[in-house]
């Protein structure tokens, strides 16, 4: 519904954005961005320093999808850890994509060789995601 400009649908997304359930949070704060409406930026600010990886990241997607790049340092550091799981890899150069700077690419490269294939899609997804962004800024 928010997608579709009702405004009861961004009351909806706010509500199970502060859901117990990481994944409800996850789900409804990469939604509150589609429609790029700045209104949602402070709250998904609030989400870059969630307790769940998932989350920050998913936030910080929605911040790059808004123009935002105050997610950058949440997506480059789990992109660079050796310890973050394949989802969270994945979730980060998706991020690093969304957010569109063009110094993200040394972090997306070695997520292009991941063992995990989910993650090499998604860093190639980002690494696509970069190139159009730079395009459309140069315009």
């Amino acid at each position: 519904m928010w997608r579709l400009g009702d405004e009861q649908g961004l009351g909806s997304l706010a509500s199970a954005s502060v859901s117990k359930f990481a994944d409800d949070q996850m789900i409804a704060t990469q939604a509150l961005a589609g429609p790029r409406d700045q209104r949602v930026l402070e709250h998904l600010r609030g989400k870059l320093t969630s307790d769940w990886a998932e989350i920050t990241l998913a936030a910080a997607r929605g911040m790059g999808e808004l123009g935002s790049d105050e997610g950058y340092g949440v997506a480059v550091a789990v992109a660079a850890s050796r310890s973050a799981d394949a989802r969270q890899k994945a979730l980060a150069a998706l991020a690093l994509g969304a957010i569109g700077r063009t110094d993200a690419q040394p972090h997306l490269e070695p997520l292009l060789r991941d063992p995990n294939p989910n993650v090499r899609l998604a860093a190639a997804t980002g690494v696509l995601k970069l190139g159009r962004s730079s395009v459309t800024r140069s315009e």
